[in-house]
């Protein structure tokens, strides 16, 4: 293969891509969509703040959990049937 075919080749590689590339959403609409993370952190940052809101959840439900009442108080109550 010559130079010239080659060159060819990737113009017209290059023209099918530009009506795609056109069509592609900005970064700031992926971001909205939740498929790109935001970048308002250092990358560096962003596995440790994940694993932070994670953990915080965790330790929020696992206190509502353990603040919920037992079967048996429900009963008494008359919210649930025995």
């Amino acid at each position: 293969m010559d130079q010239t075919n080659s060159n060819q080749s990737i113009q017209d590689r290059g023209k099918k891509l530009m009506p795609l590339l056109e069509r592609r959403p900005s970064a700031k609409e992926l971001e909205e969509k939740h498929v790109l993370l935001a970048t308002n952190i250092s990358p560096a940052l962003h596995d440790a703040k994940h694993n932070l809101e994670k953990s915080k959840i965790c330790d929020s439900l696992q206190s509502k959990l353990g603040k919920r009442p037992d079967r048996s108080t429900l009963v008494e109550k008359h919210i649930i049937e025995e």
